[in-house]
């Protein structure tokens, strides 16, 4: 089963913003099988900002309120960060185990989907 929603960046930093002056946004891709339940958060890159994808996983049961909670702190700890992910902020969120993956200019998109994958089943 798969979901996915577009989320504003919150405002605060340069960062919010792209190059075009538009709001930089996320999107947020929840991934369901009967084993396991994961989240996508990928973060616009107009501007080819080396932003790394983020791959949660849940290590409790929650609830839906306390997911959204804990990609809310993620992404303001983001905008904080200037763009970068905040370590603290990263290990803060109980009850997830959370996972970076870095974007390189030579991935192509087949080289991407199967690290994006390898990420999803591990």
């Amino acid at each position: 089963m798969l979901f996915e929603c577009l989320q504003r960046i919150p405002p605060g930093k340069r960062f919010s913003i792209c190059p075009n002056g538009a709001r930089r946004t996320c999107a947020i891709v929840q991934v369901s099988n009967s084993i396991f339940t994961k989240y996508i958060i990928e973060v616009a890159r107009p501007d080819d900002w080396s932003i790394s994808t983020i791959v949660l996983s849940l290590t409790n049961h929650f609830n839906l309120k306390t997911i959204e909670e804990s990609i809310k702190q993620l992404l303001d700890g983001l905008v904080q960060k200037s763009g970068h992910w905040d370590q603290n902020v990263l290990s803060q969120c109980s009850g997830t185990h959370i996972e970076k993956l870095k974007h390189y200019q030579s991935d192509s998109p087949r080289d991407w989907a199967i690290k994006l994958t390898g990420k999803l089943l591990n």
